[in-house]
């Protein structure tokens, strides 16, 4: 579907009398921005700063049965997420599969992400 969302709406030829709509520098200082950040394969990246020669090899994050997620090696080797382990390791035999039922590694790593975001805004903000 090409059709602009309902937020992207292209902009008419009407003229409109409302006020222009102001940067978020030059408006109140309730100002509200939103951040998204999508960190793909989080769980992989956090092991790969860990182990730097996981980088180039198909490698895997488990929890109980499954594979929650997948570095890019491994999935150009057909490796999903929520595979089922058994079937993971019929795809791609070489697979190392690292335990990831303990979460708070990957807690601390995610505050560290907030953090420095969280700060770069901060300094990009008026009064931050």
């Amino acid at each position: 579907d090409d059709r602009p969302s309902p937020s992207r709406q292209r902009p008419s030829n009407k003229r409109s009398s409302a006020a222009p709509p102001q940067s978020p520098a030059s408006s109140s200082s309730n100002t509200t921005i939103v951040l998204h950040l999508d960190v793909d394969a989080f769980y992989c990246q956090c092991e790969e700063r860990r182990n730097p020669s996981l980088a180039t090899r198909p490698f895997a994050i488990g929890q109980k049965h499954i594979i929650v997620t997948c570095n890019y090696v491994a999935r150009s080797k057909g490796v999903a997420k929520l595979m089922l382990r058994t079937t993971a390791y019929q795809v791609c035999p070489e697979l190392k599969i690292i335990e990831g039922s303990d979460l708070e590694p990957y807690r601390r790593d995610a505050r560290s992400i907030y953090n420095a975001f969280r700060g770069a805004v901060q300094m990009g903000l008026p009064g931050g």
